[in-house]
C-alpha cells in the first residue's frame, strides 16, 4: 500500500475518532448532569408539597362537610319535628368527628407513620378551634343535658336514649342548643375555610407553591432541551469542519 494511502487512511480514522468524540450525545451528557441536582432538588419539594396538599385538601373537604351539617342544625325552629331534630344533631356529631379526626391523621399520625401536617401550626390551630367550639362557655354542659359529650380526643359521642329522653321532656330545649352549637360550629367551620383562615390560606398557598415549582421544572426542561439542540447544532458544525478538512488533506497527499 502507498505510504500516502496509508497516510490517508491513519488520518481519516483519527479524523473520524475525532469526531466521534464530538457526538452530540456525549457532550451533552454534561449539561444534563449539570441540571440534574436542581431538578432533583425540585421533584423533591414538589412531591411534598402535593402530599401536604392532599392532606389539606381532606381537612377542607371535612370542614366544609362539618360547615354545611352547623348550618343546617343552627336553622332549627321550634316547628322542627322531634325527628328531623335527632337527624340533623346525629349528622352534625358524624361530620364533626369526620373533621376531628382529618385533623389528628393529618397532625398526629399513627403508629405506622408522623402525620403529613405534624410540623404544619396551621392545621393543629385549626383542630384546636373547632373542638374549643363546644366548649365554649355552657356549650358543653348544655350538650351533656342532651346526651352529647366530648372526647379525650376531641370527638363526639351522642347517647342516643338521653337524647330521646332530653327530647320527649323538654324539646324546646334540644332545639335551642342544637341550634345554639350549629351556629357557634359553622362560625368557627367559616372562619377557618376562608381565603385568610388557617385550612383556606394553607391550601392556597400550597396550590401557589406547586404552580410555581411546576413552572421552574417546566423552565428547567425546556433548558435542557435547547442547550441539547444547541450542541447538536454545534457538534454538526464541528462534523462538517473535521469532514471538509479531511477531504482537502487527502487533496494534498493524492495531488
Amino acid at each position: 500500500m502507498a505510504i500516502s494511502s496509508i497516510a490517508g487512511s491513519s488520518i481519516s480514522h483519527s479524523f473520524r475518532g475525532q469526531a466521534t468524540q464530538q457526538s452530540p450525545q456525549t457532550i451533552a451528557d454534561p449539561v444534563a448532569k449539570a441540571l440534574t441536582p436542581a431538578n432533583n432538588r425540585i421533584e423533591q419539594q414538589l412531591g411534598s408539597t402535593k402530599v401536604q396538599l392532599s392532606a389539606y385538601g381532606q381537612i377542607k373537604g371535612a370542614f366544609a362537610e362539618v360547615q354545611a351539617a352547623s348550618k343546617a342544625l343552627s336553622d332549627t325552629k321550634k316547628t322542627t319535628t322531634g325527628d328531623d331534630v335527632k337527624k340533623g344533631v346525629e349528622s352534625f356529631v358524624n361530620a364533626f368527628n369526620k373533621a376531628n379526626k382529618a385533623v389528628g391523621t393529618a397532625v398526629r399520625g399513627d403508629a405506622k407513620q408522623v402525620g403529613t401536617l405534624a410540623n404544619d401550626p396551621r392545621a393543629r390551630i385549626a383542630g384546636n378551634d373547632l373542638r374549643h367550639a363546644v366548649a365554649e362557655g355552657s356549650t358543653l354542659s348544655d350538650l351533656k343535658q342532651i346526651g352529647i359529650t366530648q372526647n379525650q380526643d376531641g370527638s363526639l359521642a351522642i347517647d342516643t336514649q338521653a337524647f330521646d329522653t332530653a327530647l320527649q321532656a323538654n324539646p324546646d330545649q334540644v332545639r335551642s342548643t342544637a341550634a345554639s352549637v350549629g351556629q357557634q360550629v359553622e362560625k368557627t367551620a367559616t372562619r377557618e375555610l376562608a381565603n385568610n383562615g388557617n385550612v383556606g390560606s394553607s391550601v392556597n398557598a400550597l396550590n401557589q407553591r406547586s404552580r410555581s415549582l411546576e413552572a421552574q421544572q417546566s423552565a428547567q426542561q425546556d433548558q435542557l432541551v435547547a442547550s441539547q439542540r444547541l450542541v447538536e447544532q454545534q457538534t454538526t458544525q464541528i462534523n462538517n469542519i473535521f469532514a471538509g478538512g479531511l477531504v482537502a488533506y487527502q487533496r494534498t497527499l493524492t495531488g
